[in-house]
């Protein structure tokens, strides 16, 4: 018996030693301040926002995104043409070892589609986010005012005008 109570002391020593280290190694991914611009009720789109720090050696692809509340979330690229301002769809984001990317209004944005209801300052929405490797990393993101507002920009969804 006591040789029983020593293994099992011995087990709970490395598992609570080593269960940190492994899930610290798991992932060099940290994704930070994620936040989804609040519209109005009948908005069919939201933006959202966040930074995503690669700490590894590895550079990182980030190849999709869900959203708890809605049908699709894509990722875009504003970019300005003249005096046109258009989202370009992204197929995948590259996250370069060693740094970070910045997902925010004017840049790199994800595009949350068709949502299920209406969604108010303070709502919090789950987000998932799948990688090359095949890694899923879970982040809670906070819907909030808008600190800037989109006046006087004309922008161009594509296929996705009249949203």
């Amino acid at each position: 018996m006591k040789r029983f109570i020593g293994f099992v002391g011995v087990f709970m020593f490395w598992v609570f030693v080593l269960l940190p280290v492994a899930n610290a190694a798991e992932s060099s991914l940290q994704l930070h301040d994620s936040w989804v611009r609040e519209a109005p009720p009948s908005a069919k789109v939201l933006a959202a926002f966040l930074s995503i720090k690669n700490n590894g050696k590895k550079d990182r692809v980030l190849l999709s995104v869900e959203a708890d509340g809605f049908e699709k979330v894509e990722m875009h690229k504003t970019e300005v043409h003249g005096k046109m301002t258009h989202m370009v769809l992204q197929k995948e984001l590259l996250i370069p070892a060693g740094e970070a990317v910045l997902l925010e209004p004017g840049g790199y944005h994800l595009m949350l589609m068709k949502p299920a209801r209406s969604f108010r300052a303070g709502d919090k929405i789950s987000l998932r986010f799948k990688f090359k490797d095949g890694e899923l990393v879970a982040q809670k993101a906070v819907v909030r005012k808008s600190k800037m507002g989109m006046g006087g920009h004309e922008h161009d969804h594509g296929e996705h005008a009249g949203h």
